[in-house]
């Protein structure tokens, strides 16, 4: 995963790329917290899909960084968060997140 995180990076300024689907990465921890950097930065992505990794897995801080930069992001209308290892703790920081973005249209979720 050497590439991934300058990958991410690039997204921060992106302002082509519509959908991104980066499902079964093994995305946790640093890949979390760059993820919550694009998220927060990045207005021109309205498709998100990062199913099958563990980006919810242990309580994870960064988890909590990637909902409150979700929260405030202005151009995800889709985003696709099945099977992250993301418990009732995440469950709680993503329905906080919900409730502050007004951008969301699709939300795929199973824990």
């Amino acid at each position: 995963m050497f590439f991934f995180f300058p990958f991410l990076h690039g997204l921060v300024t992106n302002t082509t790329c519509r959908r991104l689907e980066l499902q079964g990465n093994s995305i946790h921890g640093a890949g979390t917290a760059t993820l919550a950097k694009v998220l927060r930065r990045n207005k021109s992505l309205p498709n998100l899909r990062l199913e099958w990794n563990q980006i919810g897995a242990m309580d994870s801080p960064a988890f909590s960084s990637f909902c409150d930069a979700f929260s405030v992001n202005k151009s995800l209308i889709g985003l696709n968060l099945r099977n992250n290892d993301t418990n009732h703790v995440g469950g709680s920081e993503l329905a906080i997140a919900l409730k502050r973005n007004v951008t969301l249209r699709v939300l795929g979720i199973k824990f």
